[in-house]
């Protein structure tokens, strides 16, 4: 019996949607548009000149102020060395050395905007700095070769407690602050250069960032070279902790007070050198004493010491004709110019 063809589909039911059987039925547009639209009309409503401060951020008076200036400083400088050892390959003691004038440059544009220097000084200071580390330190270890010096710096590995504070404070401390005062009394007090004790202070304090820079980068490196033959870097990275970020400080803390009692000096009329001498001597003696106990808890007692005897310095000083420094949380703030005793000698003011 034969089967007759079924009918050909119909265009209708060739045109009909059959995704339904999928799952596939028309859901409409689920809002999607309403809410795109809503999202949109919220971000035109938006008040843009003041989310995006174009004029602001390229605007010349923003780089004038000193947060600003600051922060770009320090926040881009580490990109630069990165940069310079990049192109220059530079040896591990030269990156120190720029990491030493990263910190030192830190403290120094710090203890400027407190003691704030005339610009001339600024550059002055530098060049003491640099002094104090191409001439100053190699001088002053052609000294500790000769006899007495050698012996008085040998003492410090004395078993004895009395030799090693004998030591530490005739040898090291006394030594090292000439060191760091010789620019000063060089090129600042016999040429008259220095004017007060605001010149002094900020002098002496970049010649102990010189000193201590220079001290980093040999101690850094040779306690990178201990670290590399016993296989430990604990104690490289302490040493160089300490002496990128403290060891500044401390020096320029004792180097600067010892510039206070220069700038004194210049300041008042009469014999300088006495006035001189008893800075360095206390100065001396408080880096010395540090020294003997550095390492110990009561170390650090004496570096906050040092500190505190630096800011102490700083809000006792009064210039000639200028208003006195006090330094509070970090900032300065003025008093009326004081007139300066003409001598520092009880008997002298007396008569």
């Amino acid at each position: 019996m034969a089967m007759n063809p079924p009918d050909p589909p119909s265009s209708d039911r060739l045109d009909q949607d059959h995704g339904a059987a999928f799952g596939m039925e028309d859901g409409g547009d689920l809002g999607i548009a309403r809410v795109a639209k809503s999202t949109l009309d919220d971000f035109k409503e938006l008040d843009y000149n003041f989310l995006i401060p174009v004029k602001k951020v390229f605007n010349a008076s923003l780089f004038r102020k000193k947060a600003v200036r600051w922060v770009l400083l320090f926040g881009l400088l580490p990109l630069v060395f990165f940069q310079i050892h990049g192109w220059f390959s530079l040896t591990f003691e030269q990156a120190l050395w720029l990491i030493e004038i990263y910190f030192c440059l830190f403290w120094a544009l710090y203890f400027y905007s407190i003691i704030q220097p005339e610009t001339a000084v600024w550059h002055r200071a530098i060049g003491y700095a640099m002094f104090t580390v191409f001439i100053g330190i190699p001088v002053l270890l052609a000294l500790q070769k000769l006899p007495i010096i050698r012996d008085l710096y040998a003492s410090t590995d004395s078993m004895s407690f009395t030799m090693r504070v004998f030591g530490y404070v005739f040898g090291v401390g006394l030594l090292e602050e000439l060191c760091k005062a010789v620019p000063l009394l060089i090129f600042g007090l016999r040429k008259g250069k220095i004017k007060g004790i605001r010149d002094g202070v900020f002098l002496g304090l970049m010649s102990g960032f010189g000193f201590a820079a220079a001290e980093g980068v040999q101690y850094t490196a040779y306690a990178t070279e201990i670290a590399l033959m016993y296989g430990t870097v604990t104690e490289q990275f302490m040493q160089f902790m300490f002496r990128i970020m403290c060891a500044p400080i401390l020096h320029g803390a004792w180097a600067g007070t010892v510039g206070w009692f220069i700038g004194v000096a210049a300041a008042r009329p009469g014999k300088s050198w006495p006035t001189i001498v008893v800075g360095i001597a206390l100065m001396a003696v408080l880096h010395g004493m540090y020294d003997v106990f550095a390492g110990d808890l009561f170390g650090i007692v004496l570096a906050g010491f040092t500190f505190t005897c630096f800011m102490a310095y700083l809000a006792h000083g009064e210039e000639q004709g200028a208003p006195r420094v006090i330094v509070q949380h970090g900032l300065e703030s003025t008093l009326t110019p004081q007139p300066i005793p003409p001598s520092i000698s009880t008997k002298e003011d007396e008569g």
